[in-house]
């Protein structure tokens, strides 16, 4: 009985380091992250003007454009209520985030900030053109 259970966690120890390893991003060094155009979009048009919570829609999405941006992580700020990469869009040379705005958090947003997976390197990335967050 004690030998079955031994087993067991092995095999979920060996399981959960193959998958955790199959998350990571694969990083040369000849790998250099460049961002060339950052935009925010609302059902496939690009737009400067947007409302809290999900739109009613397909969301919001932060669209990345450039060389290796699959090894950039975009980082929530506090007036984004949610973040998340839409890993079916997201390859080296475009990446899109779904993100959801917060309410009553009226701002000019000009960008977004970024860690390099590679390097762990935190960046600021602005926007082609400010985003105008409303308040509802």
């Amino acid at each position: 009985m004690k030998r079955t259970q031994f087993f067991a966690v092995i095999f979920v120890v060996v399981v959960a380091a193959l998958s955790v390893s199959a998350q990571r991003v694969r990083c040369e060094p000849q790998d250099g992250v460049a961002v060339t155009n950052v935009y925010v979009v609302d059902s496939g048009k690009v737009v400067t003007e947007v409302h809290p919570g999900s739109n009613g829609g397909n969301g919001y999405q932060i669209n990345i454009m450039g060389t290796n941006v699959d090894k950039l992580t975009v980082l929530q700020d506090p007036f984004m209520t949610s973040i998340g990469v839409i890993s079916n869009y997201t390859g080296p040379t475009s990446a899109k985030w779904s993100v959801t705005f917060g309410a009553n958090m009226a701002r000019t947003i000009r960008g977004v900030r970024m860690t390099n997976a590679c390097t762990g390197q935190t960046s600021s990335y602005k926007f082609d053109t400010a985003i105008r967050l409303l308040d509802r």
